[in-house]
């Protein structure tokens, strides 16, 4: 009986952490930031809370997130955008 507790437990806990991201992911789209498709905060935002909610339905503690890349891709960028004109080298090398 105590092992359904801790799940339900675990569930509870991951739903609360998944759905502050969620909020997070609708808020920043809402003001138009991070909206980029694939690459967009909004995008990571969302599939770490369903990375969460995967892992806890899994049993799991959610400790890590593989779903993504964190340096912009200069392929995607337009050339006016600000990732080309504020310091992503064209090669793809990350400058710092």
């Amino acid at each position: 009986m105590k092992a359904v507790t801790d799940k339900a437990a675990l569930f509870a806990r991951a739903e609360a952490h998944a759905s502050l991201l969620e909020t997070a992911a609708t808020l920043m789209e809402l003001d138009g930031i991070g909206t980029m498709p694939d690459q967009g905060h909004v995008h990571h935002l969302r599939r770490m809370a369903g990375s969460i909610r995967a892992q806890a339905a899994l049993g799991r503690l959610a400790q890590t997130y593989n779903g993504g890349r964190y340096l912009p891709d200069p392929a995607l960028c337009h050339p006016d955008s600000e990732v080309h004109a504020g310091g992503a080298d064209p090669s793809g090398r990350a400058v710092h």
